[in-house]
């Protein structure tokens, strides 16, 4: 496996794994005096990681991400090749400054000039300026269709799901949201600090969306401190 994936890359080198997500098998790439951070999967294409290079550039020109190397396809499955990044200490205020300069870029519609992935799982981001119809239909019936392509959906889910759009649709129709950049879940893998100025985001998937899907769901696995927030709210306001 390893001499192909090396072939693949053209380079040789020793690769030590790492913890991170759930989703791809993840390496430091050592070769010679150079690091590198490599993601494979064994079952994708490399279209898979090209959505998340897309991404990336799409956040690149508003907060620092990873540069990409290489991206590549095996026998196996398909990787990427990316810069590694030293992770320092860093200030929260500053990570929350990177975060509310990406949601102040805005557009008129919502969604994306292609479909990516959020995980594993697809998303669908055509374009459109109902925020409402975006949220519930590309976002919501997306999943309720897997669930149901997994026999996890069942009629008591159904019911109140249907409560839920029945809601949304009577009390927040009318309310006005401007598409902002979005990224993909803030957890403690998906940004980094490289000193205390300067934060990396390390997020692949990147969408025009609903600022406050961000800021009112950010994972548990990120401790946000009071100068995170307050940063947010003063660059924002």
């Amino acid at each position: 496996m390893e001499e192909a994936l090396f072939a693949a890359i053209g380079m040789t080198g020793s690769l030590t794994p790492i913890s991170g997500g759930d989703v791809n098998q993840t390496y430091r790439f050592t070769t010679g005096e150079n690091r590198y951070f490599l993601k494979t999967h064994p079952h994708v294409s490399s279209m898979f990681f090209q959505a998340e290079i897309n991404g990336l550039a799409e956040l690149a020109p508003f907060v620092r991400v990873p540069k990409i190397e290489r991206l590549g396809q095996t026998e196996e499955g398909a990787f990427l090749l990316m810069e590694w990044i030293d992770s320092g200490e860093g200030q929260q205020r500053r990570l929350g400054q990177s975060l509310a300069r990406l949601h102040q870029q805005t557009q008129e519609s919502f969604g994306f000039y292609e479909d990516n992935y959020i995980g594993f799982l697809p998303q669908v981001n055509p374009k459109t300026t109902d925020w409402l119809d975006f949220y519930t239909v590309c976002r919501l019936d997306v999943q309720v269709e897997l669930a149901k392509l997994g026999n996890r959906w069942h009629a008591k889910r159904e019911a109140a799901y249907l409560r839920l759009k029945e809601f949304l649709h009577e009390n927040w129709r009318d309310r006005s949201v401007t598409p902002a950049l979005l990224h993909g879940d803030f957890w403690r893998g998906m940004c980094c600090s490289i000193s205390k100025e300067n934060q990396c985001f390390l997020i692949q998937q990147s969408l025009m969306g609903i600022e406050k899907w961000i800021l009112r769901c950010p994972s548990s696995s990120v401790v946000f401190v009071r100068n995170f927030w307050k940063a947010i709210k003063k660059s924002t306001h």
